[in-house]
């Protein structure tokens, strides 16, 4: 392995783990991974890998049937100019879902270009991360001491460069999970990665790693792994009601304290009206969104349209109208069925299913994917979809070695 192919694949994987520590940080309007994305890995990028062209596809047809729906629908918009205006933030989450599989595709091109073996892909962006964990862990005591709040909100909990503790927390779990399943259990990483989990103080993120962690015990043992594959169907089915039971009793006690509120008064949401943690985010949508899915079933209200539509007394119900910008918070599938309904959440899945082989590995790297998007982490968050590039370059490089040695 040459200088040259060394350092272009610690180069993009070095970019890769900093675009996934840095999701809240912008410059200008975009997100600073978009940036990468726009300026690196769009001019590094010479093929597109006919793996992902079903996502393009579909997120293209997304778009479209967005734009429809939204031209359609009865439901009164809000407008809160530039790229937050009906039809057009359609299209900038196509854009923002667009450079995930741009990023995606760049880190399979790494590993294809220079047939590099996916193994020290995934080593190298877990080094990468590691450091930068120790350098936001850094900068969490200085908060403590100084009292600033550069990595921290509410008391003492870690929060990284994200917009809040539980997507951060959500992606170390990830990463405790692709260290074990590397084959390289260092325990300094798996160390620094669980501290971080453990500060984010996330439900989620725990929630999480006990599946992965489940998955990797299944993974592991013959008899159990036949619970993972959906050719089993009954077993399949099993693990599956199992994993939802796990998602839901996650969302739930997510919000357990206002849920019980609501329940015991109806004055409830009056009191909270300015709250804003009660009267936006998850516990609002909890009770906005399906209002939303059940008026708009089959094509949704468009894409990255919930913002726009929520302050709509139909689906607000009891909710006080707000003026800021509102996100569900609940998650990729969950945004899907309410803003692109049953065509949206069942499209992806199937392109889903069909993407990934169910072995041992293609098991792992669907858990990889599929559960961020299901504990809140959203469609156009990159990380996930890094994931995918590693995974489409491992099969790449597995195809290569079996033809190597059939030769």
């Amino acid at each position: 392995m040459g200088s040259a192919t060394i350092r272009y694949s610690s180069f993009i994987m070095l970019i890769c783990a900093i675009g996934s520590q840095l999701t809240d940080v912008s410059i200008g309007p975009l997100k600073a991974w978009e940036v990468f994305a726009i300026t690196i890995f769009a001019v590094s990028l010479r093929t597109i890998n006919k793996k992902f062209i079903p996502y393009i596809l579909f997120f293209s047809l997304l778009l479209m049937t967005s734009i429809g729906a939204s031209f359609m629908s009865d439901a009164k918009f809000d407008d809160y100019g530039g790229l937050k205006s009906k039809y057009i933030i359609s299209v900038v989450r196509f854009i923002e879902l667009m450079l995930c599989i741009l990023t995606a595709m760049t880190v399979f091109s790494a590993s294809q270009k220079y047939k590099l073996n996916t193994m020290d892909l995934i080593s190298k962006f877990l080094r990468y991360n590691f450091f930068i964990t120790i350098a936001v862990l850094f900068i969490f005591c200085a908060d403590l001491v100084l009292k600033t709040k550069m990595v921290t909100y509410g008391v003492a909990r870690l929060t990284g460069f994200y917009v809040e503790g539980g997507p951060y927390g959500l992606f170390m779990s990830t990463l405790i999970f692709l260290q074990l399943i590397s084959g390289n259990n260092k325990k300094s990483h798996l160390f620094i990665f669980t501290l971080a989990l453990i500060l984010a103080q996330s439900k989620a993120a725990i929630v999480a790693l006990i599946i992965l962690i489940i998955i990797n015990l299944m993974i592991k043992n013959k008899t159990l792994s036949s619970f993972l594959n959906p050719r089993n169907i009954v077993r399949f089915s099993i693990s599956v009601l199992l994993f939802i039971s796990a998602a839901l009793f996650t969302t739930y006690n997510i919000a357990y304290n206002y849920i019980e509120d609501i329940k015991e008064s109806s004055h409830t949401i009056n009191e909270k009206a300015y709250d804003k943690s009660f009267v936006m985010g998850r516990v609002a949508a909890y009770n906005i969104g399906p209002r939303i899915f059940l008026d708009n079933p089959l094509f949704g209200v468009g894409l990255g349209t919930y913002s726009l539509v929520r302050n709509d007394p139909k689906y607000s119900g009891n909710f006080p109208r707000v003026e800021d910008w509102d996100l569900t918070g609940l998650g990729g599938f969950f945004n899907l069925i309410v803003e692109n309904g049953l065509f949206g959440l069942l499209g992806f899945i199937i392109i889903t299913f069909r993407f990934f082989r169910f072995d041992a590995t293609g098991i792992a790297f669907f858990s990889l994917f599929i559960i961020p998007f299901s504990l809140g982490a959203q469609l156009y968050m990159v990380y996930p979809w890094i994931y995918l590039g590693m995974y489409a370059s491992l099969l790449n490089y597995r195809k290569i070695e079996t033809r190597e040695q059939s030769v």
